[in-house]
């Protein structure tokens, strides 16, 4: 089953875990992840997995989440050949490390350091190679700046907890407004969008001010109803109408946008039971195994919500690529690759 929208992932997990919350301020682990250069050669690949390691090393790492990203910005200082046999290339590079949040254009940066790196190959691709490999994750002043970076970002959610939740209710009024004054085919994607905003704030005061997130908690739950509101009166309609015409795929689309939430479950399970029973008769059997996935996909989700207390984290992947490439161009800037001869 292709291009299922993936909306549901944690936000919080339960509050039993405030002792790990409240160790926070002394040993903080807040998740990061390495945004990567957009380029697919070996030194690039190379850079972002040294940079992961050593994101680890001092903490949690997180893949493709960009609420707080570690960004390499890499400018090609010289690059010359030996006069020695054999020829060689040297290229000297600057790497400007870049750790900030990832949300649109509300560009935040919590820590930049420079580094410089030399690499001497039989190629300028085995040159840059050999100066990506000169990146050593457990670098003691690579590991001093995340480790301070991350304690940035506590020092800043700490003075700013009350205005970034303030704007994360904003976010979630203007989504609800949005799916009153769109047209039916637009307010999905607008109000999607301002709810993922608003989701993502909070996901980033769960990882960066636990307390302040625990202590609001009503508020982050009023957000979060809000999504299940606006998610089963909207895509619960449109799975309907697409099952009515035995559009398998674009109800299941519509059924993965639901949360694993109480707010339309005897609806939905009503409909999976349909499907179910469709499935039985049914000889199609791409049809019975795009029904079958999503019934385990429910299973799951049903076995998800009896151990979260707090809330959810939703986004698709298509949000999660285009909050990517924001961060990319619009936040941090594209990356760089000058030559200086």
């Amino acid at each position: 089953m292709k291009n299922i929208l993936r909306l549901i992932t944690l936000l919080a997990v339960s509050l039993a875990h405030s002792a790990w919350a409240q160790g926070q301020g002394q040993d903080v682990k807040i998740p990061i992840s390495v945004l990567p250069v957009n380029d697919t050669t070996a030194h690039g690949k190379l850079m972002v997995t040294r940079l992961q390691q050593a994101v680890s090393k001092t903490g949690i790492s997180e893949y493709e989440s960009y609420n707080f990203v570690l960004y390499p910005k890499i400018n090609v200082l010289s690059h010359e050949l030996t006069t020695s046999a054999p020829t060689m290339t040297v290229v000297n590079l600057e790497v400007t490390l870049i750790v900030a949040n990832g949300y649109r254009s509300k560009s935040i940066i919590f820590g930049s350091e420079t580094f410089s790196l030399k690499g001497i190959g039989r190629s300028e691709e085995k040159a840059m190679l050999e100066a990506a490999r000169s990146l050593r994750p457990d670098d003691t002043r690579l590991q001093k700046f995340i480790i301070d970076s991350r304690q940035s970002i506590v020092n800043y959610f700490a003075a700013n907890c009350e205005s970034i939740l303030s704007e994360a209710e904003l976010m979630a009024r203007e989504a609800s407004l949005a799916v009153a004054r769109e047209q039916i085919t637009d307010k999905a994607i607008t109000a999607e969008i301002q709810f993922s905003r608003a989701i993502n704030l909070l996901y980033n005061i769960r990882s960066a001010n636990y307390n302040c997130y625990k202590t609001s908690i009503s508020k982050v739950n009023q957000i979060l109803n809000k999504y299940d509101e606006f998610s089963c009166a909207l895509y619960l309609g449109r799975a309907k109408n697409h099952w009515a015409a035995r559009q398998i795929d674009q109800t299941v689309s519509y059924l993965n946008k639901i949360p694993p939430s109480k707010q339309c479950r005897a609806e939905v399970d009503k409909l999976l039971a349909q499907m179910d029973s469709y499935q039985e008769t049914t000889t199609n059997q791409e049809l019975k195994q795009e029904i079958r996935v999503l019934r385990e996909r429910e299973r799951a989700s049903r076995d998800m919500l009896e151990t979260i207390m707090d809330g959810q984290k939703r986004e698709t992947q298509t949000l999660r690529d285009a909050r990517r490439q924001e961060t990319i161009i619009n936040v941090l800037g594209p990356p760089v690759h000058s030559t200086t001869r």
